[in-house]
């Protein structure tokens, strides 16, 4: 697996939980897609917001060859790792933030040895290499797929109240890692969740934001410009 910078920069780790004592939630889980060999997925959630970003690494045969870590091996079965949020820092700091081969500037997972409790990571200047085993974090990252499955179908939007720190936070990651300045936001009804998504060349992302319960009350300047925009309808259509 390679992992771009624009995911490792992302801020991703950000969302994480580390004080969470339930599942997972204080790492970054890493996992390539089942049924797409060339889809790979970052995840990560404190049960109030969930980030995921999503990119190809079809090109990650033509990463140099490293002792010790490839990028190209793949188990039978698909990659799924959890890393630490605080580790997860570390290992975006690893490759070349410039060279003149952009493939350097990702890192190298080894999805083949990355096994049990173990994650292998490495990357390349082409002279020098890296590489460094660290630990996967315990635990059952909750099941994101199934989480977006509930909401997509859903009904007509309706007003909700955020978190602005929640909102900013994922629509920063979001711009990072696609590079797009211009982040689709959607809300399914009242009690669900913000739904933010946003396409770039090599990533693409999708953030969930829950809402606070209880007051779904139209924004009072919103009702304002509403109201101005009802009276003008009705004067005009009376002078007629």
């Amino acid at each position: 697996m390679l992992i771009p910078k624009e995911v490792l920069n992302s801020g991703i780790e950000k969302v994480c939980d580390k004080e969470s004592l339930r599942y997972a939630l204080g790492g970054v889980l890493l996992e390539r897609d089942s049924s797409d060999p060339g889809l790979a997925y970052a995840a990560a959630t404190d049960g109030k917001a969930l980030i995921v970003l999503r990119w190809r690494d079809d090109d990650r045969a033509e990463y140099p060859t490293i002792d010790g870590c490839s990028a190209v091996d793949q188990p039978d079965e698909p990659i799924r790792a959890i890393v630490g949020a605080d580790t997860w820092k570390t290992l975006a700091k690893m490759p070349p933030k410039r060279h003149p081969r952009e493939i350097l500037t990702q890192l190298a997972v080894d999805e083949r040895r990355s096994q049990g409790e173990k994650l292998v990571v490495g990357t390349t200047t082409g002279d020098e290499s890296t590489v460094r085993t660290v630990r996967q974090l315990d635990g059952r990252f909750p099941e994101w797929r199934n989480v977006l499955d509930i909401y997509h179908e859903h009904a007509s939007p309706n007003w909700l109240r955020v978190d602005p720190q929640y909102l900013a936070t994922i629509a920063t990651i979001m711009q990072k890692a696609t590079a797009q300045d211009k982040t689709a936001i959607e809300s399914y009804g009242i009690a669900e969740p913000i739904v933010l998504a946003a396409d770039g060349e090599t990533v693409s992302g999708i953030g969930l934001i829950m809402p606070f319960t209880g007051d779904h009350s139209t924004p009072v300047f919103w009702s304002d410009i509403k109201n101005r925009f009802a009276e003008k309808t009705q004067a005009i259509v009376g002078a007629s």
